[in-house]
């Protein structure tokens, strides 16, 4: 069984439905309030059990986590509750995956009673898997150009995650990788096509943990990775955040989800990788393109911990504290999401821009 600590949430339904119906799981869902869950998602999941759990809560946690082979927690961060959580699952031998990323995740590294995935959602998770999956379509890789981009109306568990992100100390703005050096980008434009949308989009260049992760792994010279901005409201309050983010936190929260609920105002909604990547294939020179999109962006994050954790639970993913961008059977996780038929995947022939004609209103 698997137990889903914030299950009816929007992440946490997505990944429940995924866990259901394509890999035919036994599901524990949990939560703070699991009276107020409508009826018709209770009736979706009649034939799985519901248990109320406050993760701040010892004997909560006790109660939820025995019994189930894996927890997974779609609920928001466990700081100041990361060791108190490793206590019970440690007592149960239960494994865990979380969608989101903590530091206090890091301290239990060498630890290898059991799994212990984090950072298994969309960005970071899937977006450290999909380039090493692209890039065994090569003897070498050479270039990278990599773009996840998100139009979507942000929960403030969503939006909080997102500006963590931009303010963690190890992330660097605005900078590439040349010629195995690490260097600042000056755009020639403001704004880039995008094959996952009908406008060009504003794109912030970064590198963080994962992404040199993803550079050492592939040996690569060049490579860029893009945070994808969609919406002028959203990159209204993305530039006052990079200043003001210490100042008041939970504003800056409650102005990116309004922001994002207009951008999106009249437009189809999307969460999806575009994937570019160089290099030589039988002594020949050759460029690959992957784009991944799902409808949402919950769809795409429910579908990287629905995975994960039913990898965890087959036993097919390495023991010990890791992230999921960090696990290196990038195969066998790419398979499971193959087979759940939740996201639209393909890997084309060709460049970016040779593409965008071709690709533009088709996924």
């Amino acid at each position: 069984m698997i137990g889903i600590i914030g299950g009816y949430g929007d992440i946490g339904l997505n990944t429940a439905r995924i866990l259901k119906n394509s890999f035919g799981e036994k599901l524990r869902i949990g939560g703070r309030n699991i009276e107020a869950v409508s009826r018709k998602i209770k009736e979706e999941f009649k034939d799985d059990e519901w248990i109320k759990i406050d993760i701040e809560n010892e004997n909560s946690l006790d109660e939820f986590i025995k019994g189930v082979d894996v927890a997974l927690n779609c609920a928001g961060t466990t700081n100041g509750y990361t060791d108190k959580l490793y206590k019970v699952l440690n007592k149960y031998k239960c494994n865990y995956v979380d969608v989101g990323y903590s530091k206090e995740f890091e301290r239990l590294k060498g630890i290898n009673e059991s799994s212990f995935i984090y950072g298994a959602g969309s960005s970071p998770g899937l977006s450290g898997i999909l380039p090493r999956y692209l890039s065994k379509q090569f003897d070498k890789v050479t270039d990278m150009n990599y773009y996840y981009g998100v139009l979507d109306i942000f929960t403030k568990v969503a939006a909080r995650d997102y500006l963590d992100g931009i303010k963690d100390t190890e992330n660097r703005s605005m900078v590439v990788l040349k010629e195995g050096e690490y260097t600042a980008y000056i755009p020639k434009e403001n704004t880039e096509i995008f094959p996952l949308s009908v406008r060009d989009v504003t794109v912030f260049p970064y590198i963080d943990k994962e992404a040199k992760t993803i550079i050492k792994k592939l040996k690569i010279n060049n490579a860029r990775f893009n945070m994808v901005v969609d919406g002028e409201n959203a990159l209204r309050v993305l530039e006052k955040a990079r200043r003001d983010y210490n100042k008041d936190k939970e504003k800056l929260i409650t102005d990116l989800c309004t922001a994002t609920k207009i951008d999106c105002q009249g437009r189809k909604k999307y969460a999806g990788f575009v994937i570019e990547m160089s290099g030589v294939k039988s002594n020949e020179y050759i460029t690959k393109t992957l784009i991944v999109k799902a409808n949402t962006q919950g769809e795409l994050t429910g579908l990287s911990s629905a995975v994960a954790s039913k990898l965890v639970k087959e036993e097919i993913l390495q023991k010990g504290v890791i992230s999921l961008g960090e696990i290196d059977q990038t195969n066998e996780i790419m398979n499971y999401i193959i087979k759940s038929k939740a996201v639209e995947l393909e890997i084309l022939d060709g460049s970016i821009n040779e593409l965008f004609t071709k690709v533009e209103g088709e996924l």
